[in-house]
């Protein structure tokens, strides 16, 4: 799922570059994609985590991994963080229609 949104955010936005990254069970983590990124080039760096609420990884283990990274670079590309999705009525849009695909029997 990851990175079929990242592909579609791929096709959205007008980026030069795209990583996805994840905080545990999977790779690349954020230090690696940052690697990635910074010898591919780029000299900003946005993080746009994939959550809904600002639970404990949100608030504290990204930005704490961010200013980590920030430091190692000394400066090579700065690093910005885009913050979760949060509530967002395009989120209820897309709920409400799968509740009415639900209700009349036409799920996709």
């Amino acid at each position: 799922m990851v990175l079929a949104v990242a592909e579609m955010v791929r096709a959205q936005v007008q980026l030069d570059f795209l990583q996805v990254a994840f905080l545990s069970f999977a790779s690349p983590t954020l230090p690696e994609a940052v690697d990635s990124l910074v010898h591919q080039g780029t000299e900003k760096i946005i993080v746009a985590p994939l959550f809904l609420v600002a639970g404990r990884h949100v608030r504290e283990h990204i930005p704490a991994l961010i200013a980590a990274e920030q430091q190692r670079l000394q400066g090579k590309a700065a690093i910005l963080y885009a913050g979760e999705i949060g509530p967002d009525p395009r989120l209820a849009s897309i709920l409400a229609e799968r509740i009415r695909g639900a209700d009349s029997g036409t799920i996709d």
